[in-house]
């Protein structure tokens, strides 16, 4: 049975998933936003920004307690995910669990699972994310198969999907290892949880890597300074256009 979970995660999204489903305090969020430190006066340590917080929680489901990482990320977007890899890695071995367990633990499904967020415009465009893939099927390095969830919100910073991409589709990259890529519109909350859950028993299953294509968009900038009226106009008039998700699915509901 499931016992870990160990996150890896880019800026994008990771303050509500901080304090939405990490239990994260919303005021220690807010702190830093007013540009105060995180530890307090006297304590020789670096401050962060935000996005860059980690934490961990346990969580109760079905009556079993999980216990949640998230781990702390750079501004080098992608750098996370082997990190978060090799910490799965340290669990699965302390517990001698999936891969690292008895001669049968093969056969179950690991205790502890790894899911890597990924930028639609990072993940094709840096390296260390081909590494990680060529890693996920060697002895000594395998963490029992990844869940991966590219939030395609269809621009990296200010550029277009098909001015920084050579591929179809920004998951393509999953096709070196041969693992299965669920596309789905990220205004489908109901589809979503559907392909989560599918995703979810692939990998249990299985044991392998498996992705999950989030067609989204980014209804603000990249950030405070980015106003995408100016910088992608076209793109966002059609964003600006368009009712927010909660609106669409309470549509839906009334419907």
């Amino acid at each position: 049975d499931l016992t870990n979970v160990v996150v890896g995660m880019p800026h994008r999204g990771k303050l509500n998933v901080l304090t939405t489903l990490f239990q994260t305090r919303p005021a220690k969020i807010f702190r830093k936003f007013k540009g105060l430190p995180e530890f307090p006066e006297g304590v020789k340590a670096m401050c962060d920004i935000a996005s860059h917080f980690h934490t961990s929680t346990d969580l109760e489901v079905l009556g079993k307690t999980i216990h949640l990482n998230m781990l702390h990320n750079p501004s080098h977007l992608e750098a996370v995910n082997p990190v978060s890899m090799g910490k799965t890695r340290a669990k699965q071995l302390s517990l001698r669990d999936g891969p690292y367990g008895t001669f049968d633990s093969g056969d179950r499904p690991s205790r502890v699972l790894n899911i890597q967020l990924h930028g639609d415009g990072a993940f094709v465009g840096q390296g260390i994310n081909q590494e990680c893939l060529m890693m996920a099927d060697v002895p000594h390095f395998d963490v029992g198969g990844s869940i991966h969830m590219i939030v395609n919100n269809q621009v990296g910073f200010t550029t277009p999907g098909d001015r920084g991409r050579g591929t179809r589709y920004a998951s393509d990259l999953a096709k070196s290892i041969a693992a299965p890529v669920f596309h789905v519109n990220g205004d489908d909350p109901e589809a979503l949880t559907r392909v989560t859950k599918l995703a979810f028993d692939y990998q249990q299953k299985f044991g392998k890597d498996v992705f999950i294509d989030l067609n989204c968009f980014r209804r603000w900038g990249h950030n405070e300074m980015d106003d995408p009226t100016f910088t992608n106009p076209l793109l966002y008039g059609v964003i600006h256009s368009r009712d927010s998700v909660p609106d669409l699915y309470a549509k839906k509901l009334l419907a």
